[in-house]
Protein backbone atom coordinates (compact mmCIF):
# COMPACT_ATOMS: atom_id res chain seq x y z
CA UNK A 1 0.00 0.00 0.00
CA UNK A 2 1.23 3.50 -0.76
CA UNK A 3 -0.12 7.01 -0.48
CA UNK A 4 0.95 10.59 -1.00
CA UNK A 5 1.35 13.13 1.81
CA UNK A 6 -0.48 16.16 0.44
CA UNK A 7 -0.98 19.77 1.51
CA UNK A 8 -3.87 21.80 0.13
CA UNK A 9 -2.77 24.49 -2.32
CA UNK A 10 0.65 25.17 -3.75
CA UNK A 11 2.51 28.30 -2.64
CA UNK A 12 4.61 28.44 -5.79
CA UNK A 13 1.91 27.66 -8.36
CA UNK A 14 -1.29 29.35 -7.20
CA UNK A 15 -3.37 27.64 -9.88
CA UNK A 16 -2.46 24.18 -8.55
CA UNK A 17 -4.84 22.61 -6.03
CA UNK A 18 -2.25 20.91 -3.80
CA UNK A 19 1.40 20.05 -3.16
CA UNK A 20 2.79 16.54 -2.74
CA UNK A 21 5.07 16.75 0.31
CA UNK A 22 6.17 13.11 0.29
CA UNK A 23 5.32 9.48 -0.32
CA UNK A 24 4.48 6.80 2.23
CA UNK A 25 4.74 3.06 1.56
CA UNK A 26 3.58 0.29 3.90
CA UNK A 27 5.32 -3.04 3.62
CA UNK A 28 4.34 -5.57 6.27
CA UNK A 29 4.81 -3.85 9.63
CA UNK A 30 7.11 -1.18 8.18
CA UNK A 31 6.22 2.28 6.98
CA UNK A 32 8.76 3.90 4.65
CA UNK A 33 8.48 7.63 4.03
CA UNK A 34 10.22 9.46 1.19
CA UNK A 35 10.56 13.24 1.25
CA UNK A 36 12.94 15.67 -0.41
CA UNK A 37 14.24 17.65 2.58
CA UNK A 38 15.41 17.19 6.16
CA UNK A 39 12.77 19.68 7.31
CA UNK A 40 9.95 17.64 5.76
CA UNK A 41 11.44 14.42 7.15
CA UNK A 42 11.37 15.83 10.68
CA UNK A 43 7.87 17.25 10.21
CA UNK A 44 6.56 13.90 8.95
CA UNK A 45 8.29 11.98 11.74
CA UNK A 46 6.66 14.32 14.30
CA UNK A 47 3.23 13.79 12.69
CA UNK A 48 3.61 10.01 12.71
CA UNK A 49 4.78 9.96 16.34
CA UNK A 50 1.96 12.33 17.38
CA UNK A 51 -0.69 10.18 15.71
CA UNK A 52 0.66 6.70 16.52
CA UNK A 53 2.43 7.41 19.80
CA UNK A 54 4.17 4.33 21.22
CA UNK A 55 2.83 2.18 18.36
CA UNK A 56 5.48 3.70 16.10
CA UNK A 57 9.20 3.10 16.53
CA UNK A 58 11.60 5.09 14.37
CA UNK A 59 14.23 2.71 13.02
CA UNK A 60 16.39 4.87 10.77
CA UNK A 61 16.72 7.90 8.56
CA UNK A 62 18.66 7.72 5.30
CA UNK A 63 19.63 10.79 3.30
CA UNK A 64 20.72 10.35 -0.31
CA UNK A 65 21.74 12.63 -3.12
CA UNK A 66 19.97 12.24 -6.45
CA UNK A 67 23.10 10.60 -7.86
CA UNK A 68 23.14 8.05 -5.01
CA UNK A 69 19.48 7.26 -5.58
CA UNK A 70 20.10 6.63 -9.28
CA UNK A 71 23.09 4.38 -8.51
CA UNK A 72 21.00 2.33 -6.07
CA UNK A 73 18.31 1.48 -8.63
CA UNK A 74 18.26 -2.18 -9.68
CA UNK A 75 19.83 -2.82 -13.10
CA UNK A 76 17.51 -1.90 -15.95
CA UNK A 77 15.04 -0.07 -13.69
CA UNK A 78 14.31 3.62 -14.19
CA UNK A 79 13.39 6.13 -11.54
CA UNK A 80 9.76 7.19 -11.12
CA UNK A 81 10.55 10.52 -12.77
CA UNK A 82 12.08 8.77 -15.78
CA UNK A 83 9.18 6.38 -16.38
CA UNK A 84 5.68 7.54 -17.17
CA UNK A 85 2.72 6.56 -15.07
CA UNK A 86 0.37 4.32 -17.14
CA UNK A 87 -2.58 6.61 -16.28
CA UNK A 88 -0.59 9.62 -17.49
CA UNK A 89 0.35 7.81 -20.71
CA UNK A 90 -3.32 6.95 -21.31
CA UNK A 91 -4.32 10.57 -20.71
CA UNK A 92 -1.67 11.75 -23.18
CA UNK A 93 -3.15 9.48 -25.88
CA UNK A 94 -6.62 10.95 -25.27
CA UNK A 95 -7.19 14.30 -27.07
CA UNK A 96 -9.48 15.53 -24.26
CA UNK A 97 -6.85 14.61 -21.67
CA UNK A 98 -4.20 16.48 -23.65
CA UNK A 99 -6.46 19.54 -23.85
CA UNK A 100 -7.11 19.45 -20.13
CA UNK A 101 -3.41 19.17 -19.31
CA UNK A 102 -2.58 21.91 -21.83
CA UNK A 103 -5.15 24.20 -20.18
CA UNK A 104 -3.70 23.48 -16.73
CA UNK A 105 -0.14 24.21 -17.89
CA UNK A 106 -1.27 27.41 -19.61
CA UNK A 107 -3.13 28.53 -16.48
CA UNK A 108 0.03 28.04 -14.40
CA UNK A 109 2.14 29.95 -16.92
CA UNK A 110 -0.29 32.84 -17.05
CA UNK A 111 -0.50 32.96 -13.23
CA UNK A 112 3.29 33.51 -13.17
CA UNK A 113 2.86 37.20 -14.00
CA UNK A 114 1.20 37.68 -10.58
CA UNK A 115 3.83 35.79 -8.54
CA UNK A 116 6.62 37.54 -6.66
CA UNK A 117 9.92 36.65 -8.33
CA UNK A 118 13.16 36.98 -6.30
CA UNK A 119 15.28 37.97 -9.32
CA UNK A 120 12.83 40.87 -9.90
CA UNK A 121 13.46 42.15 -6.39
CA UNK A 122 10.42 40.39 -4.98
CA UNK A 123 8.11 42.09 -7.47
CA UNK A 124 5.69 40.36 -9.77
CA UNK A 125 6.43 40.51 -13.52
CA UNK A 126 3.35 42.69 -13.99
CA UNK A 127 4.80 45.16 -11.45
CA UNK A 128 8.35 44.96 -12.78
CA UNK A 129 7.47 45.88 -16.38
CA UNK A 130 6.45 49.36 -15.19
CA UNK A 131 10.06 50.53 -15.11
CA UNK A 132 12.69 50.15 -17.88
CA UNK A 133 15.11 47.96 -15.89
CA UNK A 134 12.32 45.71 -14.64
CA UNK A 135 10.88 45.45 -18.14
CA UNK A 136 14.28 44.40 -19.46
CA UNK A 137 14.61 41.76 -16.71
CA UNK A 138 11.13 40.36 -17.42
CA UNK A 139 11.89 40.29 -21.15
CA UNK A 140 15.09 38.35 -20.41
CA UNK A 141 13.21 35.83 -18.25
CA UNK A 142 10.54 35.28 -20.90
CA UNK A 143 13.16 34.98 -23.66
CA UNK A 144 15.08 32.42 -21.58
CA UNK A 145 11.84 30.47 -21.10
CA UNK A 146 11.14 30.53 -24.86
CA UNK A 147 14.63 29.33 -25.71
CA UNK A 148 14.43 26.53 -23.13
CA UNK A 149 11.09 25.40 -24.57
CA UNK A 150 12.62 25.27 -28.07
CA UNK A 151 15.37 22.87 -26.92
CA UNK A 152 12.99 20.42 -25.25
CA UNK A 153 10.77 19.33 -28.08
CA UNK A 154 9.22 15.89 -28.26
CA UNK A 155 6.08 14.49 -29.91
CA UNK A 156 2.80 15.21 -28.12
CA UNK A 157 4.58 17.39 -25.58
CA UNK A 158 2.47 19.82 -23.61
CA UNK A 159 4.03 23.24 -24.09
CA UNK A 160 2.84 26.60 -22.82
CA UNK A 161 1.91 29.37 -25.24
CA UNK A 162 4.55 31.95 -24.33
CA UNK A 163 3.12 34.41 -26.88
CA UNK A 164 0.00 34.65 -24.66
CA UNK A 165 2.29 35.50 -21.75
CA UNK A 166 4.03 38.16 -23.85
CA UNK A 167 0.61 39.59 -24.78
CA UNK A 168 -0.49 39.72 -21.10
CA UNK A 169 2.70 41.61 -20.22
CA UNK A 170 2.50 43.90 -23.30
CA UNK A 171 6.01 42.80 -24.30
CA UNK A 172 5.28 42.45 -27.99
CA UNK A 173 6.42 39.56 -30.18
CA UNK A 174 9.75 37.87 -29.68
CA UNK A 175 12.64 39.42 -31.56
CA UNK A 176 15.10 36.71 -32.64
Amino acid sequence: MSLDWIRKRNRRFKSTDNTILGHLKKSGKHLVAEVNSEKRAQRLRNEIEKRLGSLAVHESTVAQTLEQMRKNLPAGETSEAESLDPEFEAMMRDPEGQQQLQATVQKQVEAWIHEKIPVLGGRTPIEAIRDPHGREAVEALVLHWERREERHVSPNEIRPDISALRHSLNLGPRVS
